[in-house]
């Protein structure tokens, strides 16, 4: 999960939250078992905004439940994504990557013997 463009300016503006705890759920409404626990070191030197990454570790979910820990007053989410991929379906993708990339080598044999060929 990734939150972009999370701020820290000179108080009383917003600010980095200091602990996160991420809950997940199937049906939206039990968050059970152990949440992802995050802690965020505050960085006091850089104002400008900042991704902050937090792993989660391979749970499941269809529901996410998020609880940030406020540093300062007030915080600024500008946008918060979650990247995620089935472990089968990136060994799928990688494994027709490479059946294409052959295939273009075979193909690349052929032209070159093929026009070899017309040559002599």
């Amino acid at each position: 999960m990734r939150l972009s463009g999370v701020e820290r300016l000179a108080p009383p503006n917003p600010g980095v939250f200091v602990h996160a705890k991420v809950f997940f759920s199937i049906g939206g409404q039990h968050f059970t078992g152990e949440p992802v626990q995050f802690s965020y070191m505050p960085d006091t030197v850089m104002e400008n905004a900042r991704d902050v990454t937090i792993k989660l570790h391979h749970r499941v979910g269809r529901y996410v439940q998020i609880h940030l820990y406020f540093a300062l007053r007030w915080i600024m989410l500008s946008e918060i994504s979650f990247n995620s991929a089935n472990k089968r379906n990136q060994r799928r993708a990688q494994h027709l990557r490479t059946l294409e990339m052959r295939f273009r080598e075979i193909r690349c044999i052929e032209r070159e013997s093929n026009s070899s060929k017309l040559q002599n």
